[in-house]
């Protein structure tokens, strides 16, 4: 088990870095439905902050969403984060699901609308740590920009409210 001290130094660049370190800290799954957020520096490192939210439902909701991305954008750039790590951890297979696919979606535009970039969502399931990337989403044609939550600004838009 890696000490936060080390993660803190030790920068996540590859998708296998970043796995490693996920199996030493998530490992596979023993909640029905949680999200884990882990911040990185600017340097790809491993700030000693790990947010679990726990009993999420199967399929996020908007409000939901905007919540999280009001908390993350208000909370984590003050305390140095430049990048995110998102774990979605969920009992069964490595095999993606719509619900997966939905949560990953979700994640990509809380991103769009918010300061801090994806470093990678990781579904943590019975077998342990998997990747959830772009050939996931391209199953279901989930565009990583699509539609946001009504209310919601892009950081790249026009800064008018939407109605």
């Amino acid at each position: 088990m890696i000490t936060p001290e080390e993660a803190s130094v030790r920068p996540l660049i590859s998708e296998a870095d970043t796995i490693e370190r996920l199996t030493d800290i998530v490992g596979e799954a023993c909640n029905p439905g949680q999200l884990w957020i882990l911040p990185l520096d600017e340097n790809h490192c491993q700030l000693p902050i790990i947010i679990p939210v726990a009993g999420i439902p199967q399929r996020p909701t908007a409000t939901m969403m905007h919540n999280l991305m009001m908390s993350v954008r208000e909370t984590l750039p003050p305390a140095g984060a430049a990048s995110i790590v998102y774990v979605l951890e969920r009992m069964g297979s490595r095999s993606v699901t719509a619900s997966d696919r939905m949560w990953a979606a979700a994640i990509h535009r809380l991103a769009f609308v918010s300061t801090l970039e994806v470093h990678g969502v990781y579904l943590s399931h019975s077998g342990g740590i998997s990747v959830l990337g772009s050939a996931d989403l391209a199953q279901r044609r989930i565009p990583v920009s699509s539609v946001r939550p009504r209310g919601l600004r892009s950081r790249t838009r026009s800064t008018r409210p939407i109605r």
